[in-house]
């Protein structure tokens, strides 16, 4: 391929198909369809690149090596040690090197996007009104709950324990001994949770604060459980979900000015495909 100035040969493609394609289960990469689809993924994005190097160029727009290893830097604190971040290189089949220039390529997107927001207002309260008055079913939330749970995997352990309770032991201290959930080990306490995410929940939103639940049956054991907090649902207030519509707003806008920008640079970069050669590169396996 050739876009403008920048060239990709068969062999740096292909090394990129492989590196996709290593993600893939082997029953997938054996599908044509599939492998077509890596390719064109291949094909866009490297067009995509071409043309962010060309808008920076042109824009006399260029990171920095001090604000590139702030950034690597910032980006390897989300591995424990060394060792895992290299590990993580190689399983992507991708060198230090490699991997830095994909890190400087995000930082010039960084800049491409803060660019193109110039371009465009910040919603109007009027415009969130009516996002909000054309789409309010999205706003409308469930029930949910706190609740203090033991979850156990025998129904027998939890009648037991519930016997327990209710002759007057501490529920967070039974919580923290015996329930395999992992709130137990904090006393059984949880956040909110959305009744509709298990019928135990809905159950548990009828209880009487303090006092313990029967044992309720669910996909991951037997619960006691004791309700804390209830919050009920409903339509939501347009001042609790401004900044949300607003976000949604920019998003769309900025999704917007990305397109119009991809189509000018499709119509500013002469693109050349060698068609024949990409069909027919081939992705195989083998057992080990």
């Amino acid at each position: 391929m050739r876009v403008g100035q920048e060239e990709l040969s068969a062999k740096s493609f292909a090394k990129e198909i492989m590196r996709r394609a290593k993600n893939l289960d082997a029953i997938l990469v054996r599908d044509p369809v599939i492998i077509e689809r890596v390719k064109n993924s291949a094909v866009k994005d490297f067009m995509v690149q071409s043309f962010l190097k060309t808008w920076a160029k042109d824009n006399n727009i260029t990171i920095a090596e001090s604000e590139l290893n702030m950034e690597v830097e910032l980006l390897q604190k989300n591995y424990p040690n060394t060792n895992s971040f290299v590990a993580a290189l190689t399983k992507e089949g991708i060198t230090l090197e490699e991997w830095r220039r994909d890190v400087s390529r995000s930082l010039l997107e960084r800049r491409l996007f803060q660019q193109l927001r110039a371009t465009f207002a910040a919603p109007p309260d009027s415009e969130i009104q009516l996002y909000f008055d054309h789409n309010k079913d999205k706003f409308k939330k469930s029930r949910a709950v706190k609740v203090r749970q033991i979850v156990t995997d025998s129904e027998d352990g939890a009648k037991q324990l519930l016997k327990e309770i209710k002759s007057g032991k501490s529920f967070a201290k039974l919580a923290a001994k015996y329930s395999i959930s992992p709130e137990g080990k904090k006393g059984g306490g949880t956040d909110w949770i959305d009744t509709t995410t298990l019928e135990v929940y809905e159950d548990a939103y009828n209880l009487r604060p303090g006092a313990p639940s029967h044992v309720l049956k669910s996909p991951y054991g037997f619960h006691i459980m004791e309700l804390l907090e209830k919050r009920p649902g409903g339509q939501q207030n347009i001042k609790d979900v401004k900044e949300i519509i607003r976000n949604t707003l920019m998003e769309s806008k900025e999704q917007a000015a990305y397109s119009q920008w991809l189509e000018s640079q499709i119509r500013k970069n002469k693109v050349f495909k060698n068609e024949a050669l990409i069909a027919s590169l081939k992705v195989s396996t083998e057992d080990k």
